[in-house]
């Protein structure tokens, strides 16, 4: 008997250590001492491995203290547990969705789904997670589905609208986006991405009307400020394309892009010399095979202010690049001003001649001026 109230008091005295223990693990967790708290809780399961609220709980104070690892062994474990199952599904499911592990993500949000068909977030995840596994179908199929149950639901709006941006349709995404407007004009998400939509279709003037309404309440970072400048350049807003592209430059100085559009924006303003140098930044800096249109920009340029030696090499360039016979024809013009020799301009426009290119007033003054050179040639001898 004596044995016997040894060990109540023991038990009694261990239960109200726990119960102690668990108060500070309840504490910890609401002023987000997450370490604290896993510890508390984890000690509580290695004692009691039957309780599947510190098990729970466990898991949770691993996840939010960022041990996904850790948080995974303990919500496995709850996947036994027939009471817990929902809340081990919500739990991994979020944490693979964070380790972007689609199949892993899918699995959970479709149990979750399935048994709570009504919740509309969980079909709008998977739609999400479907479209990052690149199974389009299946997300079309459960973003409609998300839209269906909540369509005030903007995330899913939005979903929506950026696939079918990746399928191409465009008009289908710009009546999802205005829809989406609808509900919130403000939405910065909603107006950025119709802003990308406006300017992949050349709609250059929306585009910047769209960007310029969200200025004033999103700090641009160096991709929209060059989408802006683009569009700006576009509808010849020179002083303000070179504003936003530079802020771009800034932050990307070997963009070669950038500089392409900064070099259009001083030409159409007439400022050769920062044209020039934006041109041969671009050209310098070149990865893309727009290398061509850099240089036939810096030859047209150099050919303006009568540098014809910089001119010839530029129009080289850009035929060696692009091969537009064009610039065979500029090429043996400014071979033809610059060199005493005139053989030079004879082959150059003789290459041109025998190209494809099918501007007749350029083939017809080609011809002409071979054959006077030649003529010239001739008679000097």
């Amino acid at each position: 008997m004596k044995h016997l109230f040894t060990i109540l008091c023991i038990a009694l005295c261990t239960l109200k250590c726990f119960g102690q223990d668990l108060s500070a693990a309840d504490q910890a967790m609401q002023s987000q001492d997450y370490l604290s708290a896993f510890s508390i809780y984890s000690s509580c399961y290695e004692a009691d491995t039957n309780n599947v609220n510190c098990l729970y709980l466990s898991g949770i104070s691993a996840y939010r203290s960022g041990d996904n690892k850790m948080a995974k062994k303990y919500l496995l474990k709850l996947e036994t547990k027939d009471t817990m199952l929902a809340k081990a599904w919500v739990s991994l499911a979020a944490i693979y969705e964070e380790e972007e592990n689609p199949p892993k993500a899918i699995k959970y949000y479709t149990r979750l789904q399935e048994s709570n068909p009504n919740i509309s977030t969980y079909s709008r995840k998977l739609g999400r997670l479907y479209r990052l596994a690149d199974s389009k179908t299946d997300a079309w199929r459960y973003y409609a589905k998300a839209y269906k149950t909540n369509p005030r639901d903007i995330k899913c709006i939005k979903g929506l609208a950026e696939l079918a941006m990746a399928n191409s349709q465009g008009d289908l995404a710009d009546s999802i986006i205005i829809e989406g407007l609808k509900i919130d004009s403000t939405h910065i998400g909603l107006n950025l991405l119709r802003a990308k939509l406006k300017y992949k279709v050349k709609a250059y003037q929306e585009t910047a009307i769209i960007l310029e309404s969200v200025l004033g309440s999103y700090d641009f970072n160096a991709y929209y400020h060059k989408l802006y400048g683009y569009a700006l350049v576009q509808i010849d807003s020179s002083d303000k394309a070179i504003f936003h592209l530079s802020k771009a430059l800034a932050t990307t100085p070997e963009d070669e892009k950038v500089h392409y559009y900064l070099g259009t924006a001083y030409e159409k303003l007439e400022d050769e010399k920062s044209a020039i140098f934006h041109f041969e930044k671009a050209a310098d800096y070149a990865v893309s095979s727009s290398i061509d249109k850099y240089f036939r920009n810096l030859a047209k340029l150099y050919d303006q202010e009568k540098d014809f030696p910089k001119a010839i090499e530029a129009y080289k360039e850009a035929y060696r690049y692009g091969e537009d016979p064009k610039m065979l024809y500029y090429l043996a013009r400014a071979s033809d001003i610059y060199y005493k020799d005139k053989s030079i301009a004879i082959t150059y426009y003789g290459r041109y001649i025998n190209s494809k290119d099918d501007v007749k007033s350029y083939k017809n003054y080609a011809t002409e001026r071979k054959r006077y050179l030649q003529e010239q040639m001739h008679q000097s001898k």
